[in-house]
């Protein structure tokens, strides 16, 4: 399967899509259709409230584009307080016998596209044990090395779009690389870390924007810290107590302000990391 990219889903979402209503969808031509001229409307899209999906049925070309995909902080979200936590700590023992459906061939085509929407493939999913579990609240669930499981959900509607269940908090969401322990990435959310850890850098997932005590000894071990936050007016804020922490630690630390780690290229990536 080929894909769209954001450049040239863009161009439809721009001039075709604006008045499209959510869950709704419509089919157009696909111009410059890879398996030839398109006179019958054979690429359709449909509106979700974060997103457009993309799919032609000529050519099978698939895309995701994304419209809003605001953080959502896991300190806010976490739920192994509320009353339906042995539910949810039966959801995590599943999980991580990797009970669920790792194959991203298996996972509905919302799920699976804006997974690999973020640069990442099949096999980060299985690295990860990404897994969608079906059931009454259907959910990608994402695995934060061990420390937490938090789902996704694509549903229209869904009571809250991310949850996250803790499995312990004595330990930091580590994200190792093979190419280079030079350097550790502080970043808010799991996506980024599994991108920075792709890129070939050692990330740590502060789940949120507090950095805590075993935070503090991680980044001990390393020549230099940057902190890549969020760069909403939160993040940013978070960054800078961040940053000051780790200075008066005696740290050498450098604070990136540019869209979430996830967002970025890896190319972009590298040049902010070695600027």
């Amino acid at each position: 399967m080929s894909y769209f990219s954001r450049k040239e889903m863009s161009s439809y979402v721009g001039t075709v899509c604006y008045t499209l209503g959510v869950d709704k969808q419509m089919h157009v031509n696909h111009d410059d259709c890879p398996s030839g001229k398109d006179d019958k409307k054979r690429l359709y899209i449909k509106r979700t409230p974060d997103s457009f999906l993309f799919y032609c049925h000529h050519c099978s070309q698939s895309g995701y584009y994304r419209t809003v995909d605001k953080l959502i902080r896991a300190s806010e979200l976490v739920v192994e307080s509320t009353p339906e936590y042995s539910t949810y700590k039966d959801i995590a023992e599943e999980l991580s016998h990797y009970n669920a459906i790792g194959d991203m061939d298996k996972w509905p085509i919302q799920a699976k596209m804006w997974w690999l929407s973020y640069g990442l493939d099949d096999k980060d999913a299985k690295r990860h044990l990404v897994q969608w579990r079906e059931g009454s609240d259907p959910r990608l669930w994402l695995n934060a090395a061990g420390t937490a499981w938090q789902g996704r959900s694509f549903d229209s509607n869904p009571r809250r779009k991310y949850i996250t269940i803790q499995v312990t908090d004595r330990l930091p969401a580590m994200f190792l690389s093979r190419t280079s322990r030079d350097c550790l990435v502080i970043v808010e959310d799991i996506v980024s870390a599994y991108k920075l850890q792709k890129a070939g850098y050692d990330a740590m997932c502060l789940m949120g924007t507090n950095l805590r005590h075993i935070h503090q000894l991680q980044t001990q071990l390393y020549k230099s810290v940057f902190v890549w936050l969020d760069n909403d007016p939160a993040g940013q804020t978070a960054s800078t107590v961040v940053v000051n922490k780790l200075k008066l630690s005696g740290i050498k630390v450098r604070n990136i302000n540019y869209v979430q780690p996830k967002e970025a290229s890896f190319k972009h990536i590298e040049r902010l990391i070695h600027a």
